[in-house]
């Protein structure tokens, strides 16, 4: 029999799923999924220099990479930025054991930094009843978006930006999907880093404010 799951890219989520699609109010949520690595310091800097704040969804093993990618996470929690859950290795959860689920969510949650949050983002933004009841059983909301960057198809930052400013809902919420580490750690990250550069000036200037994944949820 085959597998059936919710797979989700962009928009309205057919679940009910948090995407902020539709939210009123010319706001934008930065989220980065699968790091932190290398360009997760960088990239940090950068947004405290310009002065925003973002929501990370990072993956368990690539926190307990190295001596720096725990010191990216630690950072960006110190830092004010929202930390969340994205399994610990990154597994494709509507193929793997209900088991393994839960154990995905709780390994992930045990090497997250003090202070994260209950917030969790599927991998390839796929789930099913099995992960629904999983969440619920440990108290965690499962997070979509409905503006995609494809940066992990590109190492151009301005093929990022131009991206992102042609999928944005004008005038309302927007909820952005990018990366600031690859689960396969075969792609640099540093494309987004310089993406966000030019990003969050341009929307800066067109009078959208900066916010994390909980100042959208009631």
């Amino acid at each position: 029999m085959p597998i059936t799951y919710q797979t989700h890219f962009h928009g309205a989520s057919p679940r009910g799923y948090f995407t902020g699609e539709g939210l009123p109010g010319k706001r934008v949520a930065l989220t980065f999924d699968d790091g932190p690595c290398d360009a997760t310091i960088s990239l940090l800097a950068e947004m405290e220099k310009l002065g925003v704040k973002g929501t990370f969804f990072m993956i368990g093993d690539q926190i307990t990479a190295s001596p720096n990618a725990r010191r990216a996470a630690e950072l960006a929690a110190e830092l004010g930025h929202c930390v969340g859950n994205h399994t610990m290795t990154h597994a494709f959860l509507p193929k793997v054991s209900a088991k393994r689920i839960g154990e995905e969510l709780d390994k992930c949650s045990n090497e997250l930094p003090a202070g994260a949050s209950k917030l969790f983002r599927p991998p390839n933004g796929c789930m099913d009843e099995r992960v629904d009841a999983a969440l619920a059983k440990r108290g965690l909301t499962p997070v979509l978006w409905n503006v995609t960057s494809r940066d992990w198809a590109t190492k151009d930052p301005n093929k990022i930006v131009s991206t992102i400013l042609s999928g944005l809902s004008t005038g309302l919420t927007n909820v952005i999907l990018l990366h600031d580490g690859d689960a396969k750690n075969k792609r640099d990250t540093t494309a987004t880093v310089h993406a966000i550069k030019t990003l969050v000036p341009i929307l800066q200037g067109s009078g959208y404010e900066f916010v994390t994944i909980p100042q959208l949820m009631p």
